[in-house]
């Protein structure tokens, strides 16, 4: 696994939070079932500069109904070394890229959800080589 320098710079691109909860004032603690998608995009910006941007949408169900849907894109560039081979590229850009910046993005989620009213969301850390590898990315 090839390791990253350092992110330059990190960024929330877009974020969406839906309360249907909080529109018919259902704020009662209970257990939600998750639904999470997670997807990472990857763009050239410059020779040797990447940006990867992480796109989560979580959506949080009651009992009977869809109490809250999360949709967050967090991007970050970083800079590349510029004796990586392509394949060595892609493993950075989808492996060591997303590795990083997740904690960020399980902290905004997390806050997200507690200043909703609901009980926080702790996401739970997400192995992205064991993901690399089983959607045959290599």
């Amino acid at each position: 696994m090839v390791k990253p320098l350092k992110p330059l710079s990190q960024y929330v691109k877009d974020l969406s939070f839906e309360n249907y909860a909080a529109q018919k004032n259902q704020f009662k603690p209970e257990k939600l079932d998750l639904n999470i998608d997670v997807n990472i995009k990857k763009k050239a910006l410059k020779k040797d500069l990447l940006e990867i941007t992480l796109v989560i949408l979580l959506e949080a169900k009651g009992i009977s109904e869809k109490k809250f849907v999360i949709e967050l894109s967090y991007a970050s560039t970083f800079l590349l070394k510029p004796t990586l081979t392509p394949s060595e590229e892609k493993e950075f850009a989808f492996i060591n890229c997303p590795t990083i910046m997740f904690p960020f993005v399980r902290e905004i989620i997390y806050n997200i959800s507690r200043n909703s009213g609901f009980l926080p969301i702790n996401l739970d850390f997400i192995d992205f080589y064991a993901h690399f590898n089983s959607n045959n990315l290599t």
